[in-house]
């Protein structure tokens, strides 16, 4: 019975790691999209100029 306990503990151990890592992926993911939307509508428009001050 022990060892079926033991067997048990280590299967939700190791499904809770899979989950945990899959969640993460998707909140990773998810990070990346914000940030490059974010740099793309902070960069100046394509063509556009910065006047260099001197």
């Amino acid at each position: 019975m022990q060892l079926a306990e033991k067997n048990i503990e280590e299967r939700q151990q190791g499904l809770r790691f899979d989950f945990n890592r899959q969640r993460q992926k998707v909140i990773d993911e998810e990070l990346i999209e914000l940030i490059s939307g974010f740099e793309v509508l902070s960069s100046p428009p394509p063509g556009s100029f910065r006047c260099l001050e001197r």
